[in-house]
C-alpha cells in the first residue's frame, strides 16, 4: 500500500515552517515505517524533501533531498514511491543526505 501524501495542516507548519509550497498548494506531508520498525515523516516541497527518521539524526533536522519538484503531483508521486523502500540505506540510495547543524 503506497504512502499517502497529504497537504500541510496547521500543526505541520509548527514543525516545518521553512517548507515552501507551490502556487496555490501547500507542501506535502507523509508518514511511514521502515521494515525494522523505524518510523519516519516526510515533507516534500518545491525545493526538495526533508526526511525525519526516529534516529539520532532527528535532533539535527533529519535528512534532506535536493531535488526540485515542479508540481505537487510530481512530489506526490515521488513520496508514494518511497513506500517501496524498506531500510535507511535505501533512503540514502534515493538521494537523502544528513543535515548537519
Amino acid at each position: 500500500m503506497p504512502m499517502e501524501m497529504r497537504p500541510f495542516e496547521k500543526h505541520d507548519w509548527d514543525a516545518f515552517a521553512g517548507a515552501e509550497g507551490w502556487p496555490d498548494h501547500p507542501p506535502l506531508f507523509g508518514e511511514g515505517r521502515l521494515e525494522d520498525g523505524m518510523d519516519y515523516v516526510l515533507v516534500l516541497d518545491k525545493n526538495g524533501a526533508c526526511l525525519v527518521l526516529d534516529d539520532d539524526q532527528a535532533q539535527f533536522g533529519g535528512y534532506a533531498l535536493e531535488r526540485a519538484f515542479a508540481t505537487p503531483d510530481d512530489a506526490r508521486a515521488f513520496g508514494e514511491s518511497l513506500d517501496e523502500l524498506k531500510t535507511r540505506g535505501e533512503m540514502f540510495l534515493a538521494g537523502f543526505r544528513e543535515i548537519w547543524p
